[in-house]
């Protein structure tokens, strides 16, 4: 299962956290810390740089796709342990 999500996470065209790339992120990142198997993070780590570089003034605020859902998103990896950095200066 997680193979095909490698495949087809990259052309999703929704960024949100329901139905897009940033709750693929979370998916990946458990699946790091459950493996410790860097392809993962690795997959991780990309669709999440995808998932801010495509994120735009006129992205919806919704939780389920839009910049509430993203935000919290990237707050949940960082508290997590996931990945470092200050939330407030990504957002």
């Amino acid at each position: 299962m997680e193979h095909i999500l490698m495949l087809k996470s990259k052309f999703l065209p929704d960024v949100g956290l329901l139905e897009g790339k940033m709750g693929i992120v979370l998916a990946f990142a458990y699946l790091y810390r459950h493996t410790c198997n860097k392809t993962y993070y690795e997959c991780m780590s990309e669709l999440l740089d995808d998932v801010l570089e495509h994120v735009y003034k006129g992205l919806d605020v919704e939780f389920t796709s839009g910049f509430t859902g993203i935000g919290w998103g990237l707050e949940y990896l960082l508290q997590s342990g996931f990945v470092e950095g200050d939330g407030v200066e990504v957002c």
